[in-house]
Protein backbone atom coordinates (compact mmCIF):
# COMPACT_ATOMS: atom_id res chain seq x y z
CA UNK A 1 0.00 0.00 0.00
CA UNK A 2 1.22 3.49 -0.79
CA UNK A 3 4.04 2.01 -2.88
CA UNK A 4 5.45 -0.15 -0.07
CA UNK A 5 5.99 -3.89 -0.19
CA UNK A 6 4.53 -4.32 3.31
CA UNK A 7 1.46 -3.18 5.22
CA UNK A 8 1.14 -1.43 8.54
CA UNK A 9 -1.60 -1.67 11.17
CA UNK A 10 -2.91 1.68 9.89
CA UNK A 11 -3.18 0.20 6.38
CA UNK A 12 -5.27 -2.66 7.77
CA UNK A 13 -7.52 -0.25 9.67
CA UNK A 14 -8.04 1.85 6.54
CA UNK A 15 -9.00 -1.22 4.52
CA UNK A 16 -11.27 -2.50 7.31
CA UNK A 17 -13.25 0.76 7.31
CA UNK A 18 -13.94 0.30 3.59
CA UNK A 19 -14.57 -3.47 3.58
CA UNK A 20 -16.25 -4.47 6.85
CA UNK A 21 -19.36 -2.27 7.07
CA UNK A 22 -21.15 -3.97 4.19
CA UNK A 23 -20.36 -7.41 5.67
CA UNK A 24 -22.01 -6.72 9.05
CA UNK A 25 -25.73 -6.91 9.78
CA UNK A 26 -26.79 -5.69 13.21
CA UNK A 27 -29.56 -7.37 15.15
CA UNK A 28 -32.44 -5.15 16.24
CA UNK A 29 -31.20 -5.08 19.83
CA UNK A 30 -27.97 -3.35 18.70
CA UNK A 31 -29.43 -1.00 16.10
CA UNK A 32 -30.30 1.74 18.57
CA UNK A 33 -26.86 1.59 20.20
CA UNK A 34 -24.59 1.37 17.14
CA UNK A 35 -24.29 2.13 13.50
CA UNK A 36 -22.32 -0.42 11.49
CA UNK A 37 -19.58 2.14 10.88
CA UNK A 38 -19.52 3.05 14.58
CA UNK A 39 -19.20 -0.60 15.53
CA UNK A 40 -16.26 -1.07 13.15
CA UNK A 41 -14.56 2.03 14.59
CA UNK A 42 -15.16 0.79 18.13
CA UNK A 43 -13.58 -2.58 17.34
CA UNK A 44 -10.60 -0.97 15.59
CA UNK A 45 -9.96 1.23 18.63
CA UNK A 46 -10.12 -1.71 21.06
CA UNK A 47 -7.97 -4.23 19.21
CA UNK A 48 -4.28 -3.45 19.74
CA UNK A 49 -1.91 -3.70 16.77
CA UNK A 50 0.49 -6.65 16.82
Amino acid sequence: MSGRDFTTPDDVKEAARAVLPHRIKLRKVYISKYTVEGLVEDVLKKVPPP
